[in-house]
């Protein structure tokens, strides 16, 4: 394992969800094309950089302008990295899919354009952060981008949503602690206040925004740091331990790696042992 561990904030998520993902990605670098909500988060991610960087030259972008950017984006996407279909999504195609992928970028960029962006001040788009965290089993590289800070220094994060956040997702959010530690540790001053601007498209309604703000103490941003070093120290120590197996994302449908995974769990054949209905496993089943 190499002296110097590098790490960002979605590798530290693969990492608490499923170690064994992390190996399979990370380590030996296999990888699985996006889905469509990914694809369009994407979408909605160049269009809303883009406007947002125009309005720090000087004007923003008029709609039909974002929409294309938004359409281009998800077609770059799907062209680069490929596309991976839910089951409900085989029988319509991928063209079907990633038309849909395309409008639902569109509309939620829009939504951004017309009723979140002219709420910010922007100073700083796509912010890169390069800090190094030392730890007991060696230095740590950590890298991220804060989508949006302002003139103010506040952070905000922007997320496209199929249903509404709960009441404390900006308060228990992970992803803008990180942006808050990164900052406190570049510019030695913590942010004043953090923003989670989630733009929900059910499919059902019309697509809205929920903006919620909130803070992260020194304490908060000191236990994110332990929590990358733990990071850290279980990549050092190669111990990539499968995640439950009950917990939502260790299926099919939602890990690429499942058909290989040995840990993945499956159907176990039973049958009936003696006269006491009990149970016995099949085949050396233990």
């Amino acid at each position: 394992m190499a002296d110097r561990v590098q790490l960002s904030h979605s590798r530290l998520q693969m990492l608490a969800r499923c170690p064994k993902q992390f190996e399979y990605v990370y380590i030996d670098g296999l990888r699985r094309p996006p889905d469509a909500g990914l694809i369009t988060g994407r979408g909605v991610d160049a269009s809303v950089n883009r406007n947002l960087q125009a309005k720090i030259d000087g004007e923003a972008l008029p709609l039909e302008q974002l929409a294309d950017v938004a359409t281009e984006a998800v077609g770059q996407e799907v062209a680069k990295e490929g596309l991976t279909l839910l089951p409900e999504e085989v029988a319509l195609g991928v063209a079907k899919v990633v038309g849909m992928a395309k409008d639902r970028a569109v509309r939620l960029s829009g939504l951004h354009a017309r009723s979140v962006a002219p709420l910010i001040s922007p100073k700083v788009v796509q912010r890169k952060f390069e800090v190094e965290i030392d730890s007991d089993t060696g230095p740590i590289d950590f890298t991220g981008y804060s989508d949006v800070e302002e003139v103010n220094s506040h952070l905000r994060d922007t997320k496209t949503s199929a249903k509404s956040p709960g009441a404390a997702a900006a308060d228990v959010s992970m992803q803008l602690t990180a942006y808050a530690t990164m900052k406190t540790i570049t510019d030695g001053a913590p942010p004043p206040m953090l923003w989670l601007d989630t733009l929900v498209d059910s499919g059902k309604s019309e697509p809205k925004k929920v903006i919620q703000s909130t803070e992260r103490t020194m304490v908060d941003m000191g236990r994110y740091l332990e929590r990358t070093r733990a990071g850290a120290q279980l990549v050092r120590a190669g111990n990539f331990y499968p995640t439950d197996p009950s917990n939502w994302w260790c299926s099919k449908r939602w890990c690429g790696f499942f058909e290989i995974c040995p840990y993945a769990q499956r159907p176990i054949a039973v049958v009936a042992s003696g006269a006491t209905g009990e149970a016995a496993p099949h085949q050396g089943e233990e």
